[in-house]
C-alpha cells in the first residue's frame, strides 16, 4: 500500500472519530457518509454530493457548503469520463480523486468550530446559538 493511501486512511479514522467524539449532529451525518467504499465511485460520488447538498442546504455553514462543492467538481469527473470515455486518464484521476484530503480538512474545520461553540453561515456572520433573554 502506498505511503499516501495510508496516510489518506488514517486522517479519515481520525475525522471520523473526532467527528463523533466532538461534532454535532451535522460532522456526525457527513462523516458516516465516508464510512464505506463503494467499489461503484460515480454512485458513491453522485449519492455522497446530493447528501452533502442536502445538509448544506439546510444548515448553511461555510465548511459544508464547501464541502458539498468540492464533492461536486468529483462527480463532475466521473460524469465527464462516463459521457467521453476518451478523456485523458491522468486528468479523470485527478478530478476524481482530489476532493478527499480537502473534504477531509473541510470535515476537520468543522469539527473545530462545532468544539469551539461557532460555526460561520453563509451570510458571514458567527452563529451561537438563540440571542440571550432580555
Amino acid at each position: 500500500m502506498a505511503w499516501y493511501t495510508l496516510a489518506f486512511r488514517s486522517a479519515l479514522i481520525v475525522a471520523i472519530v473526532a467527528a463523533f467524539r466532538w461534532g454535532s449532529r451535522t460532522e456526525r451525518l457527513t462523516a458516516i457518509r465516508f464510512r464505506h467504499v463503494d467499489p461503484l465511485p460515480l454512485a458513491t460520488d453522485l449519492l455522497l454530493a446530493a447528501g452533502l447538498t442536502m445538509l448544506a442546504v439546510r444548515r448553511q455553514t461555510g465548511w459544508l457548503i464547501a464541502m458539498a462543492a468540492v464533492q461536486m467538481v468529483t462527480t463532475l469527473a466521473h460524469l465527464s469520463k462516463l459521457l467521453n470515455p476518451q478523456t485523458f486518464k491522468t486528468a479523470y484521476w485527478l478530478a476524481a480523486s482530489i476532493s478527499s484530503w480537502p473534504t477531509l480538512i473541510l470535515l476537520g474545520w468543522g469539527i473545530w468550530k462545532h468544539r469551539r461553540g461557532a460555526s460561520i453561515t453563509w451570510a458571514g456572520s458567527w452563529d451561537r446559538g438563540p440571542p440571550p433573554p432580555g
